[in-house]
Order: structure tokens, then C-alpha cells, then sequence
């Protein structure tokens, strides 16, 4: 079921990324199919605070990479554009509330848990050099918390996520934001990030 899941979820962002070459230009020389795409690609890292919204389970630190496409076309004078985003985070520790069995033996047995993050977002900046983002799309989570108990619990999720953040454009190739996604899945997997991104 997992990899069922993760296939379909690549696949529509895959189809998603695949369009954006339709807000391309027509060029008989150009890349895409005898087309140009006059917009920014996006390349990037992030590193995020991972809330799994569980329990007495302490939040986890993650990395990740961003890829995306801005079109060329303004929104209300903004910029909009379709990113992709894989985060991955681990070694969360699991409160010993979830394994009490185990603290007359070991007081110290923590657990852990990992997450695995794949989004798909559209996204909107607005403009000036100090500038807010709104983002919307679909996000594919694979969370396990595995307490040293015999309570491991894993979540698995395909949902609609949504996103908030401030940001500062450094100079034309350079932006700097700070945002915070929920997603409204079972997983119920809340970010707080900080992306450092090139657009050439």
C-alpha cells in the first residue's frame, strides 16, 4: 500500500511539473517541444522543524531540497510558481509516556521517529524586496514513530496542504524565507522552515 501510494503521489507531480511548460512561449528553438520557457527555475535547500502533532512526542529537525519553475507571467504585480519539496527528518524522541512498560527497566528508553516529506505546491510571492508567500497543494507524508515498546504506530497520507511565510529577495539569483506549512491529512504533519533558494 505504501509504495502504491507513493507511486501515485509522484505521479501527479510529476503531471503537475510536466505543465508548466503550457505557460511557455512559442520558439521554434526553444527546449520544451519547439517552445521556451521565459520564466526562473528554482533550486534550493530548507531545514525545518518537524511537528507530528502526536502525543508526547517531541518535534524532530530536518533537511531538504527544493525544485521549482516561476513563470514569467506577474500575479497582481507578485510571482507565482509550482514547487517541489522533499524533506526528510528522524531521531525525534518518543516521551516515555508511550512506553511504560518499559521505565521500571530502563527510565531512559526513548523511542524515535522519522518522517519522510514529499510536496507539490503552487505558490505565490508578493512583490518588493520584503515580500510574503502563500502556497497550496497536495503533500504526501510517511511518518513512523517506533517507541522502544510494542506500540509503533505509522502514518501514511496523501492530503491538501497549505502554507504561510515571510521572505527577503537578496538580489535577482538570491531569496531567503521563513514559513510554516500544515498539512490536513491523518498525519496531521506541521513544518516550520527556513529556505535559502536560487532563481536563474
Amino acid at each position: 500500500m505504501k509504495k502504491l501510494n507513493l507511486i501515485s503521489s509522484l505521479a501527479a507531480i510529476a503531471c503537475l511539473a510536466t505543465s508548466a511548460p503550457a505557460f511557455a512561449a512559442d520558439d521554434a528553438d526553444g527546449p520544451f517541444f519547439g517552445k521556451k520557457a521565459p520564466g526562473k527555475w528554482i533550486v534550493g535547500a530548507k531545514y525545518v522543524n518537524v511537528d507530528p502533532n502526536v502525543a508526547d512526542t517531541k518535534d524532530a529537525d530536518g533537511v531538504g531540497i527544493v525544485l521549482g519553475y516561476e513563470f514569467a507571467t506577474s500575479v497582481g504585480q507578485g510571482t507565482s510558481s509550482f514547487e517541489i519539496e522533499y524533506i526528510n527528518a528522524d531521531e525525534g524522541e518518543v516521551s516515555v509516556v508511550n512506553n511504560l512498560a518499559l521505565v521500571p527497566a530502563r527510565p531512559d528508553a526513548f523511542g524515535t521517529y522519522e518522517a519522510d516529506i514529499i510536496n507539490a505546491y503552487f505558490t505565490y510571492r508578493s512583490p518588493g524586496a520584503l515580500f510574503y508567500k502563500l502556497k497550496g497543494g497536495l503533500s504526501y507524508v510517511d511518518l513512523n514513530i517506533a517507541p522502544v515498546s510494542l506500540l509503533d504506530r505509522d502514518y501514511e497520507d496523501v492530503s491538501i496542504a497549505v502554507g504561510v511565510g515571510i521572505g527577503y529577495r537578496i538580489n535577482e539569483l538570491g531569496i531567503i524565507e521563513v514559513e510554516y506549512t500544515q498539512d490536513s491529512g491523518d498525519a496531521d504533519v506541521g513544518t516550520l522552515g527556513v529556505n535559502a533558494l536560487l532563481t536563474f
